[in-house]
């Protein structure tokens, strides 16, 4: 950090800090007495790492020291504020930059564990400094917060629920058992389709065909479909109201799928430049017999009233040119 961005109260305060005598001074007088009873004072050193920018340097600077707790190495960071009126969010801040000091960490040593930080407000403003020091104190609900912030964060292994539990469930249970087993199925994802039919015939006489169309692109996408003609044979077999529909989808996204040119030739034109327009880009990738092979997929899907973002994801085209195709058709 250069010397330039100080302002003189953080200047001073940064150079009598560098004193060795202050530093110990200032700990044996400020930190708490459990803490003087687990960290050596003596030891404490200063560090050149800082994390606030510039634009906050006016009002705010800060010091990070490197602690011994009880034999495990820690930091105590101090931020200075300079600034006449207290911020209430400053544990929010503090919090960010508490953050950024375990990820340097982290980066300079071998191993995954956190330090432990102390931090301190060091306040030399004019204004008494009103607000709570308490992150949790931030929250409309403070115990709420606390009893959820306090506890280890849920963790859902679905390797490891039980497959009868997720048949009991129909929406959350058909979506969860399809991640479960799609890694095992991802050289040939028709096995997997034809366990999960009967699902999903009972999702689509309920009306949502959304879910329906989701699914069957979820299993294009993360899997392989070596055999189209199956892959379509178990969905015209398997579901009924909107099997045709359904059809038509599963025909657009497994032709997308054995037609690897079309997703080269995007990427070709996106690399080359947005500002070129996908039209150029498709063109120059995979040839206009591509391009025009989008707008087909596109005009298709436009008559069974797809919506316009789904036939872009699908098609690969533009809202923008989808919506001129809709115009032309109408």
């Amino acid at each position: 950090m250069s010397n330039n961005h100080l302002n003189p109260h953080d200047h001073f305060f940064r150079s009598m800090m560098a004193n060795q005598k202050v530093a110990r001074e200032f700990f044996a007088t400020h930190l708490p007495y459990e803490l003087k009873q687990i960290i050596d004072v003596a030891s404490v050193q200063l560090q050149h790492n800082s994390y606030i920018s510039d634009s906050l340097r006016e009002q705010i600077s800060d010091l990070l020291f490197k602690a011994n707790f009880s034999g495990t190495m820690g930091y105590i960071y101090i931020l200075v504020e300079h600034q006449s009126q207290p911020e209430r969010l400053m544990p929010f801040r503090i919090l960010k930059y508490m953050t950024a000091i375990m990820e340097d960490h982290l980066k300079g040593k071998k191993g995954n564990t956190l330090p432990i930080i102390y931090p301190i407000i060091f306040y030399t403003g004019k204004k008494s400094y009103q607000y709570s020091t308490d992150l949790f104190d931030l929250f409309e609900k403070r115990e709420l917060a606390w009893e959820i912030f306090s506890k280890p964060y849920l963790l859902i292994d679905i390797s490891k629920v039980d497959d009868n539990k997720l048949d009991e469930l129909l929406w959350y249970g058909s979506c969860a058992r399809i991640m479960k087993y799609i890694h095992e199925y991802r050289k040939n994802i028709i096995p997997l389709l034809r366990k999960m039919m009967g699902k999903l015939r009972v999702i689509e006489n309920l009306g949502d065909l959304g879910y329906i169309r989701t699914t069957v692109s979820y299993f294009v996408e993360a899997g392989e479909v070596p055999n189209e003609e199956e892959f379509r044979e178990v969905i015209k077999e398997g579901l009924t109201k909107g099997g045709e529909d359904i059809m038509s989808y599963a025909e657009v996204l497994t032709r997308r799928g054995y037609d690897n040119g079309l997703a080269v030739g995007m990427a070709t034109g996106i690399e080359q430049g947005l500002e070129q327009g996908l039209e150029q880009g498709l063109e120059q990738g995979i040839g206009r017999g591509k391009a025009e092979e989008a707008r087909v997929i596109a005009m298709k899907l436009l008559c069974r009233n797809f919506d316009p973002k789904e036939i872009a994801d699908i098609s690969g085209l533009s809202i923008g040119e989808v919506m001129k195709l809709k115009i032309r058709s109408i």
